[in-house]
């Protein structure tokens, strides 16, 4: 099978490589489709995030596909079912940062394993986030659902945002989702950001206010807009020193949320609090909302590729052309 490996540090080729083979509690799964990650897959590129293992390795953590095969004893999953984040498995030789860009991955039946006596993967991160998609939605529907989703999940541990002006720091498609979640949250929302079109989106999207970073006292014009210190800011960036400058426009009771992954292993300050993401709790949610069409998925995807054109996907990606693009693997 193909898929997209990251052979060394900042290298990417298409490879072929070995179809991955299931045990009786795990799927076999074609993968339709896979998100780029406009953040973290190019920290995994770069060797920036140490939890990713050493090279080579498949890449990919936003994909859907249509289950195949299933092992004799799995009772979550069906032929036919679309799931969510097939990952292809680590072995010796090739590692694997989930491996969605691939053709074929895997998805296990954790609660079948249970079941059966073995509840070692309950908790288990992949496994949380293996499900049945919607049928009716497009692949890359079900697919921009998991990034939306994981976004959504984040304001679960958050205060009461009614009526409270929150900041936004980062207009990439988290930075955006979380402009749309905030306003419907009943939310006062100030969405901050370098690209003009971005920030023309997240007024679209319903910020009520947008101020360009780029600007060298944003920090003076956003404490004006305001009317002085903010309840909360959100970082959806992974940028530290963004993050230092945040606090100086927050309530000394409001909150720091942390979203984006700072690269090498840098922390933010001990005001922050990292947001925890729990995208399996919230996808039927947001798949739901895309279903009824009351959220457009147009509003997020910008690019569509062939797998033949994956390498150059990235290349537009790094050059900041895209919001959310996705990977046709079928």
């Amino acid at each position: 099978m193909r898929a997209l490996v990251v052979t060394e540090k900042g290298k990417l080729n298409l490879s072929d490589i070995p179809q991955p083979s299931i045990n009786a509690y795990q799927a076999l799964v074609r993968i339709e489709c896979c998100g780029i990650c406009n953040s973290t897959d190019w920290k995994i590129i770069r060797g920036q995030m140490p939890w990713a293992g050493p090279f080579p390795l498949v890449l990919g953590h936003e994909s859907v596909g249509k289950v195949v095969q299933i092992g004799a004893k799995v009772r979550k999953f069906k032929v036919g079912d679309r799931v969510t984040r097939p990952v292809y498995p680590r072995s010796d030789k090739l590692n694997s940062a989930f491996g969605g860009f691939g053709e074929f991955g895997i998805v296990t039946d954790a609660q079948a394993m249970a079941g059966d006596g073995d509840a070692s993967l309950l908790e288990d991160y992949t496994a949380q986030r293996q499900n049945v998609a919607p049928s009716d939605l497009e692949p890359d529907q079900a697919a921009l659902a998991i990034s939306l989703a994981e976004t959504a999940s984040g304001l679960i541990d958050l205060p009461n945002l009614r009526n409270k002006t929150v900041v936004i720091a980062g207009t990439g498609i988290a930075g955006l989702a979380f402009v749309l979640w905030c306003k419907l949250a009943g939310a006062r929302v100030i969405a901050l950001g370098r690209r003009a079109a971005r920030l023309t989106k997240a007024r679209e999207l319903g910020a009520d206010l947008t101020i360009s970073t780029d600007q060298p006292d944003w920090i003076k014009q956003l404490l004006a807009a305001a009317g002085g210190p903010v309840d909360g800011v959100i970082e959806a960036v992974g940028d530290i020193k963004l993050a230092e400058q945040l606090l100086a426009v927050l309530k000394n009771d409001g909150f720091a949320s942390a979203y984006g992954a700072p690269p090498d292993s840098q922390s933010y300050g001990s005001r922050w609090i990292g947001m925890n993401v729990r995208e399996h709790l919230s996808y039927n949610w947001v798949a739901d909302l895309i279903r009824r069409k009351w959220i457009d998925p147009q509003w997020f995807i910008s690019h569509q590729w062939k797998l033949d054109d994956v390498i150059a996907a990235f290349d537009e990606v790094h050059k900041g052309q895209v919001l959310k693009g996705f990977v046709q693997l079928v």
